[in-house]
């Protein structure tokens, strides 16, 4: 004969597994590529990754140093995206970068001014990458909801 208490927690604990399995199998639905390409807004990119090397001067919180941020405004001077509803010779726009804050792993935000399309980003993160003091620059890309 079975014993009435345990009989009902086998049923409590069957529903909360139950409770439990249906939000976890709702969060993978994913939208394929094309619908997604529908859904999506025009990013435009605000921040950039910066990574220098052990060479780069910081201050005691970590953070880089105006004269360090200087080389890197400087080393843009010569680079200007061009603005895509004017043509390029017109109205180019001049980058300016800002400090954000430090992460970890020796990697530093920098705000991008005036934001800017993807292509111009990489563009520009690829301009940085070459200098002989920058380990790596990338885009700082916007997160999506899957």
């Amino acid at each position: 004969m079975l014993n009435k208490k345990s009989y009902l927690s086998g049923y409590f604990l069957f529903a909360l597994c139950g409770f439990l399995l249906i939000p976890l199998s709702s969060q993978g639905c994913a939208m394929s590529d094309t619908q997604a390409a529908d859904v999506q807004p025009i990013d435009q990119i605000h921040r950039i990754l910066l990574k220098p090397t052990d060479k780069a001067s910081t201050n005691a919180q970590g953070e880089l140093s105006t004269e360090y941020l200087d080389y890197l405004q400087n080393a843009l001077e010569s680079t200007v995206v061009p603005d895509e509803e004017t043509e390029a010779d017109e109205n180019d726009i001049e980058v300016k970068l800002s400090y954000v804050r430090p992460m970890s792993g020796g990697v530093h935000v920098l705000q991008v001014e005036p934001a800017m399309q993807r292509e111009a980003a990489v563009a520009l993160t690829d301009t940085l990458s070459v200098l002989d003091d920058v380990e790596y620059a990338e885009p700082d890309f916007p997160r999506r909801r899957r």
